[in-house]
């Protein structure tokens, strides 16, 4: 008989540290153009706010995938219960999937985005008659959700000396947002169904959750914390 061995971690969260560098990098404080975020040597005025700027912040909040985040609707960014909330599903406009029916659900919108101007964002998309979020993010050739932006995202990690190697990834986030969970004194099996580990319910094809499980789910999102983590330039910025 032989033991199984432990499966190593590839992925890696973000230490604090790191998170501030990159928080202060040009993709989030200002590039010469849209097209050119992945030049550092090189910053400016120009501040990017699609998806390459919130799909990032989303995920540290929120522990959601980038694709899930990527193929929101606007309509899937609402008020429930007086609670911001972003439902996680295939209903609505395009072909929007998930990882298995488990991942359908409802996370509330943290705290911290709702600082940095998530929700101004989503009523300015809205007033354009775009239907999409994020109008801009695209499907690879293999139907991969925004596949090009995470790959690219990896290479502009190394630019900014942040990477060297494997480790540090997109998916950094969602193992960050896992940590800061356990921080909060939570166990896996307790916000699992936050970053859609569970198996599939009616709640979360639907949207609808009764107020006292959605007052549930609000305060263990908002336990997410990060000491130390320095974003508030991030908050005035245009």
């Amino acid at each position: 008989m032989f033991l199984k061995k432990p499966k190593e971690r590839t992925t890696l969260p973000f230490t604090v540290d790191q998170l501030n560098t990159l928080f202060k990098s040009p993709l989030f404080v200002g590039c010469q153009s849209a097209d050119e975020w992945r030049n550092v040597a090189k910053p400016g005025n120009v501040r990017i706010r699609d998806h390459r700027y919130w799909v990032p912040l989303i995920m540290l909040f929120s522990g959601a995938r980038p694709a899930e985040i990527a193929q929101l609707d606007v309509a899937d960014v609402r008020q429930e219960h007086g609670h911001w909330i972003m439902h996680i599903t295939t209903e609505g406009e395009g072909d929007k999937s998930v990882k298995t029916a488990g991942s359908m659900r409802v996370v509330p919108v943290h705290p911290e985005l709702i600082k940095l101007g998530f929700i101004e964002y989503r009523d300015a998309i809205e007033k354009t008659g775009n239907s999409r979020l994020f109008p801009e993010a695209k499907r690879n050739s293999r139907g991969q959700m925004i596949a090009d932006f995470s790959r690219e995202f990896g290479r502009y990690l190394t630019r900014i000396n942040l990477k060297n190697g494997r480790g540090l990834s997109l998916y950094s986030f969602r193992h960050g947002a896992a940590d800061a969970f356990r921080r909060a004194g939570h166990l896996d099996e307790q916000f699992g169904y936050i970053l859609g580990h569970t198996s599939g319910t009616m709640t979360g094809r639907y949207g609808h959750l009764p107020q006292g499980m959605l007052d549930q789910r609000v305060e263990l999102v908002d336990s997410i914390s990060y000491p130390g983590l320095e974003i508030k330039h991030l908050e005035t910025a245009d």
